[in-house]
């Protein structure tokens, strides 16, 4: 299986592709970028179309996922016209909400299971040297006083949400359920019974 993760961009960030392949029993991160500031929202539904298209010729099950905050849902949309793809609401909330094809997911547990999923062994750590910007942003996530996971200074986090956005997915699909122990607290991610 293979996930695409697209974070969509507005006038002051750019969009960001990543690009997530399960082999050997973990996700291993094959590309990340972002794409042209600016880019029309049609362009980068194509292109992500044409990416996909791409991908599927190794006969892999290939899936886009894009943040649907915003202007998002209508890029997920237009991809949706042309091929399977699920839309991730990134929330302020406490818990996630994966019901096909629109999931909920607070940003806190997004960061906290990438990094569970790195710990066990289930998500490979990405090539310091090909993926130099996504390992930037992921390390410029701050914890703000209220709670809220953010980029750091006025840095961008655009390629480690589609890079957190497609491991996610990745990971519920292919049986890990770790979010239905997890909820946001204060702030913080607890970890509780199965739900």
């Amino acid at each position: 299986m293979i996930v695409v993760g697209v974070d969509v961009g507005q006038e002051t960030d750019p969009s960001a592709v990543a690009i997530l392949r399960h082999r050997d029993g973990a996700w291993h991160t094959l590309h990340t970028s972002e794409r042209p500031l600016g880019e029309p929202y049609d362009v980068l539904a194509a292109e992500v179309d044409r990416i996909c298209g791409t991908l599927s010729t190794s006969g892999a099950r290939v899936l886009p996922v894009v943040d649907r905050t915003g202007i998002g849902r209508a890029v997920a949309e237009m991809i949706g016209r042309r091929r399977e793809c699920l839309g991730l609401t990134i929330t302020g909330g406490v818990r996630a909400s994966c019901q096909w094809p629109h999931w909920t997911v607070p940003k806190p547990l997004l960061v906290h299971a990438a990094d569970v999923w790195a710990k066990a062994g289930t998500l490979a750590q990405p090539d310091r040297r090909a993926h130099a910007l996504l390992l930037s942003q992921l390390g410029a996530l701050t914890r703000k006083t209220s709670g809220r996971i953010e980029a750091a200074g006025a840095g961008h986090d655009d390629v480690a949400l589609a890079w957190l956005l497609a491991s996610w997915t990745g990971h519920t699909l292919t049986g890990d359920r770790l979010w239905t122990r997890m909820e946001v607290r204060n702030g913080a991610v607890r970890h509780g019974s199965a739900a």
